[in-house]
């Protein structure tokens, strides 16, 4: 199948990588918005950085969750690795609270439903066999949760998950992952359970 991007406009920055908001074409004339994110000029050349893009594209490939952004394909563009996702509109919770302040309670509580069925899915996926891929999101922040215009909340920013997933480039390594006062005790101790994921909600 013929694909085309035509970049739109930048959507966001992370610690890797800048997501861009793009058209995408194909045959038959499909056309639909997505994200597309690359590795930011200064990292682009980091063998470590580019196999946790592609972990991160089989990874969220691996799963189906309402509240989980979805991957659109895993690709090479202008001669660099992407990950063409989702586009998700709306606003991340951080940008939420700095623009509007404190959420109400009910909505609070709503988000943190949405966001742990998330982590439990993750956590049960399996692979084609049945082998369970325990994946840990392990850099849950408010950064990384986005609230839809209609109210629907996604995870996003598995580019350091933790997975047991069959052909992974990357190490998996415990420890140097997460952001400050997100992360709980025992993995600056080197643990890596999903109980850290909860910590962080």
């Amino acid at each position: 199948m013929s694909r085309t991007y035509e970049i739109l406009d930048t959507a966001g920055y992370g610690g890797m990588g800048t997501v861009y908001r793009a058209r995408l074409r194909a045959d038959g004339g499909l056309e639909k918005i997505v994200a597309v994110k690359v590795l930011r000029d200064e990292v682009r050349d980091d063998a470590d950085l580019a196999r946790r893009l592609r972990d991160e594209a089989r990874i969220l490939g691996r799963l189906q969750h309402r509240a989980i952004v979805r991957v659109e394909g895993l690709l090479r563009l202008a001669g660099r690795w992407t990950v063409a996702m989702e586009y998700v509109e709306g606003v991340d919770l951080e940008q939420a609270v700095e623009k509007r302040g404190p959420m109400p309670v009910a909505a609070v509580r709503e988000v943190v439903r949405e966001v742990a069925s998330a982590l439990h899915h993750a956590h049960s996926a399996t692979d084609a066999d049945g082998t369970p891929l325990r994946i840990i999101h392990r850099d849950l922040k408010p950064a990384n949760f986005r609230v839809t215009p209609a109210g629907d909340v996604k995870v996003l920013d598995f580019g350091v998950a933790r997975a047991q997933l069959e052909g992974r480039e990357a190490e998996a390594r415990a420890r140097g992952f997460g952001s400050l006062g997100y992360v709980p005790p025992e993995r600056v101790g080197g643990g890596g359970e999903p109980a850290g994921d909860l910590y962080a909600q």
